[in-house]
């Protein structure tokens, strides 16, 4: 059914907007987890300034939804890890 190209759908968007994410400026490394409405993107940064990194990736990361143009709109919330 429909299900399972949604979880295919799903897991293509997590890589993608991970990608996205570890793209910016700052950023040393991010994953990304799709719940139903909501994707977390999880990014590491050596950064002293997490600020400036979390704005960066989150404003890559809107614009990429913005292309991608989904059906139903996702939230997407970026989270900054400092990598020790």
């Amino acid at each position: 059914g429909s299900n399972l190209h949604m979880s295919i759908a799903r897991r293509a968007l997590q890589q993608n907007l991970a990608d996205t994410a570890a793209r910016a400026s700052g950023v040393a490394s991010a994953s990304a987890k799709a719940g139903r409405r909501t994707i977390t993107i999880t990014a590491t940064t050596a950064n002293p300034n997490p600020t400036e990194v979390q704005k960066a990736a989150q404003a890559a990361v809107n614009q990429r939804l913005d292309q991608i143009g989904l059906a139903r709109r996702l939230r997407s919330r970026v989270r900054i890890e400092r990598s020790s």
